[in-house]
């Protein structure tokens, strides 16, 4: 994929993130890129393939330095519409702390999360760079992911959750018979 850059935009290549960054929301960056895009480390940015998503930028290894490559996990490459070995675009945004995240749930045959799962939300998501249409991985009690997608945030763009985010669920329209 070849994409005209805007000034502030960069092409990097994609490549695997870290397995210790998992569900994190990290961008492995080189130093070199981090300048050039004016930002420093905690900074968020945006990563735009056939789809967009955010990041917190964190630095990279000695042995992907020099590269043009930004290391992310399954989860923000999925978000992003990329894969391994193509290539993206990113641009430092500005980051706000989120206060309210829409939910929907993405499987309507498992049960909605309850009001003291929902309390728990942020504190498990804490510091977890989002945007709307990211879909999100949740690790409920008992082990079991549940996947949802952001169907709205205040305020828009790109948003840390924080332990006071409040998050609500999207109920569907119908129910399913038995």
């Amino acid at each position: 994929m070849t994409f005209v850059l805007i000034p502030g935009e960069m092409e990097l290549r994609v490549a695997e993130g870290f397995s210790d960054d998992v569900g994190k929301g990290l961008a492995r960056l080189d130093a070199d890129d981090i300048a050039s895009l004016g930002a420093v480390l905690g900074d968020v940015v945006e990563i735009i393939g056939t789809k967009k998503t955010v990041a917190r930028i964190t630095g990279t290894f000695p042995e992907c330095s020099g590269k043009k490559l930004i290391q992310i996990d399954g989860n923000t490459r999925e978000n992003a519409g990329a894969e391994i070995g193509g290539t993206v675009r990113i641009k430092k945004v500005s980051r706000k702390t989120a206060t309210t995240i829409v939910l929907s749930p993405m499987d309507f045959r498992s049960p909605l999360p309850s009001d003291k799962e929902l309390e728990l939300f942020g504190k498990i998501l804490q510091a977890l760079p989002v945007s709307t249409g990211d879909k999100l991985n949740i690790p409920l009690f008992g082990g079991k992911d549940r996947f949802f997608s952001i169907a709205g945030t205040s305020p828009t763009g790109a948003i840390i959750i924080n332990q006071n985010t409040t998050f609500n669920v999207t109920k569907p329209d119908y129910t399913e018979e038995a």
